[in-house]
């Protein structure tokens, strides 16, 4: 409380000061609005900060540390490239500075340059082979870049090294490496090396919101999914907002099959932040399951607004076109999908573009397209039935009959399906269809 009566007098009189000097064309020391600067930064007044800063560097032009303060400030207030050309300039004044070099990797990093970024901070390695703690930060730093750019087995290595040093911070940063080294083994998808990395983050800081989240990340993995709804139900409670968490408990009921309350906890992280494409998405698939389609195009539409190469919006999308009939849109949403994720979930979408050809009487088309997919999973029930009813409509009796014969060795529940399935007209009254489904 005293330091921010402190800080509301330091403001109160620079301001009749700057008043005073401004009437009779007089400026202070470049030191006055430097620390004058710097009170507006602890306060997060990063606008008044800049401006501060930017009288101290014009009556000082050489003076490295309101360089570096500039760049400081401007990565506080997220403009990153701004700060980046500060640190620059600083570094053009002082070419060995370790650490402006980590403070201009760091924006690189926040920019997602980060090759660039993996380059600076290897420099200062090679330029500093005899380290100090500050290493720490150094080795954290390149092991977050190798993250990015999915070398995680580096990240690995450089993430151990770090853990050698003791920072100045040392909860915080032993925290974050902990939980870097974790994500690192989650994507490489060695996830009990990863819960451990977890538990000993969490071992720091037992309250930490992020390894918390890792872990839960991890148990889903590992499909422990209602001890995942647990821990998550643990970081709602220290932070009812992380929309992470809202997404990912959300997503966990969806796959339990319990949609209205995947539902509640979705819309929840929609009030946080509703330009979030992927929570969209996540909700149009909830509708899905819900049998509301018209609400569920609708939000793949705002999904594909806010990030057009959102593929898994645009497939869905597409599946959706395709069951309203608007076949050769779907197909383009779905050819869309697959230029930018040819891996994206294969066999929904290669079924829906075959649908479409059928539905669009291209019969050729749609059986080959199902014929593929049959190639390509032979212990799919569904995928040799949906092969029987392309042939049926297509009037291919015999091959009909003997890919439904197949798809009912698979699975006899589309058995019950065949009977009433309007695919099967052509061949209803056929004594083999007939033996077959009863």
């Amino acid at each position: 409380m005293k330091m921010d009566k402190d800080f509301q007098k330091v403001i109160k009189s620079s301001k009749v000061i700057d008043r005073i000097l401004r009437s009779k064309n007089i400026n202070m020391p470049s030191a006055y609005y430097q620390k004058l600067g710097r009170f507006y930064e602890k306060d997060g007044k990063y606008k008044e900060a800049i401006i501060q800063f930017k009288k101290a560097i014009k009556l000082s032009p050489k003076n490295i540390e309101y360089y570096v303060d500039m760049g400081g400030v401007l990565s506080n207030a997220k403009k990153y490239t701004k700060a980046l050309e500060y640190y620059e300039k600083a570094l053009q004044l002082k070419p060995g500075s370790i650490a402006i070099q980590c403070r201009k990797g760091i924006a690189e990093g926040f920019l997602s340059k980060d090759k660039k970024a993996l380059k600076t901070f290897r420099n200062i390695l090679a330029q500093n082979p005899k380290c100090t703690r500050k290493c720490f930060s150094i080795y954290y730093n390149i092991s977050f870049s190798y993250n990015k750019i999915k070398n995680h087995r580096l990240a690995i290595k450089y993430i151990n090294k770090a853990l050698n040093f003791r920072p100045q911070d040392e909860q915080i940063w032993s925290v974050r490496a902990w939980n870097l080294k974790g994500k690192s083994y989650e994507y490489l998808g060695m996830y009990e090396e990863a819960f451990k990395c977890f538990n000993k983050a969490l071992k720091v800081n037992p309250k930490d919101i992020h390894s918390l989240f890792g872990k839960a990340q991890i148990l889903v993995s590992l499909a422990k999914r209602g001890t995942a709804i647990r821990i998550l139900d643990k970081v709602l409670t220290l932070k009812p907002n992380y929309i992470n968490a809202l997404a990912l408990k959300s997503s966990i009921l969806y796959d339990l099959g319990r949609y209205k309350e995947a539902l509640r906890y979705i819309n929840k992280a929609i009030k946080i932040n509703p330009k979030d494409d992927i929570v969209l998405t996540n909700k149009g698939c909830i509708l899905c399951r819900l049998n509301r389609h018209k609400e569920e195009i609708k939000y793949y539409e705002r999904a594909l607004k806010i990030n057009p190469i959102n593929y898994v919006a645009l497939g869905n999308y597409g599946n959706e076109l395709i069951n309203k009939g608007l076949f050769r849109k779907g197909i383009r949403c779905i050819n869309n999908a697959l230029k930018i994720n040819p891996q994206y979930d294969a066999l929904s979408i290669l079924s829906s573009r075959a649908a479409a050809f059928i539905g669009l009487k291209k019969y050729k088309q749609g059986i080959n397209y199902f014929r593929k997919i049959v190639k390509n999973y032979k212990k799919d029930a569904g995928s040799y039935y949906d092969l029987a009813c392309a042939y049926s409509i297509a009037n291919k009796t015999n091959d009909s009959l003997k890919t439904l014969r197949k798809a009912f060795k698979l699975d006899k529940k589309y058995k019950i399906m065949a009977k009433n399935d309007k695919d099967f007209e052509n061949i209803q009254n056929n004594k083999y269809f007939k033996n077959l489904i009863s």
